[in-house]
């Protein structure tokens, strides 16, 4: 049966299992080189079934574990669609937009610290001080807040020049700060370090909204 006849016949609708294979051994020598190997058949001529879906290589392995480094940070930043800047070696700063619900603008701090660079360090501020009359209420304000929340850690930031110049007088203001460090000796997924920060991050607007709500700073 000449090729025009076979693809005829399949036009009209047969699908009988014996043209099926002669147009498979049809396209097979159309369109292979000689020196090619064949796929395997099943018994019967036809094809051999699937045995599952397909997949690509390697996506079914799991993440691999990897030492803790700034680049590991640099990524997660990356992942967040957020503007940051690098300000040193393995330190980064990410500006957040003025948030109407804490009425302030923050930055977060974020380093690689450690005498083998295996620390995590992360640093929130506003852009709000807290005048030297409300240092007091801005403490009770940290207390409540490690308290309840326990991370990220809350408190007040005093400028050292003021008790370097003279102890006794009081600091004409302060930063409330929060601050979180983690321990990362060990190899830890990509996937895993980002899940570990979201959570932290989100707290923070938590701790500002406090501020402004509870405690009018």
């Amino acid at each position: 049966m000449t090729p025009d006849e076979l693809i005829r016949r399949f036009d009209s609708g047969d699908r009988g299992p014996d043209l099926l294979r002669q147009l498979s051994d049809l396209a097979w020598r159309q369109f292979h080189d000689p020196w090619e190997c064949r796929p395997a058949t099943a018994r019967g001529g036809g094809p051999v079934p699937a045995t599952g879906p397909e997949r690509n290589p390697g996506e079914d392995r799991p993440e691999p574990l990897r030492p803790f480094s700034a680049e590991t940070l640099a990524c997660y930043l990356r992942g967040t669609g957020r503007p940051f800047r690098e300000c040193g070696p393995g330190r980064y700063v990410a500006p957040y937009d003025y948030d109407p619900a804490s009425d302030r603008c923050c930055q977060a701090f974020y380093a690689v610290e450690g005498r083998d660079q295996d620390v995590l360090s992360v640093r929130w501020v506003s852009d709000r001080r807290v005048p030297a009359e409300q240092l007091s209420l801005a403490c009770l304000l940290c207390n409540q807040w490690n308290t309840q929340w326990r991370w990220p850690r809350a408190f007040v930031d005093l400028p050292r020049a003021a008790a370097a110049d003279n102890l006794e007088a009081p600091p004409a203001s302060g930063v409330l700060t929060l601050d979180f460090q983690l321990y990362l000796h060990r190899r830890i997924q990509q996937g895993q370090f980002d899940t570990l920060l979201v959570p932290v991050q989100e707290a923070t607007w938590a701790f500002w909204e406090m501020a402004h709500r509870d405690y009018s700073l």
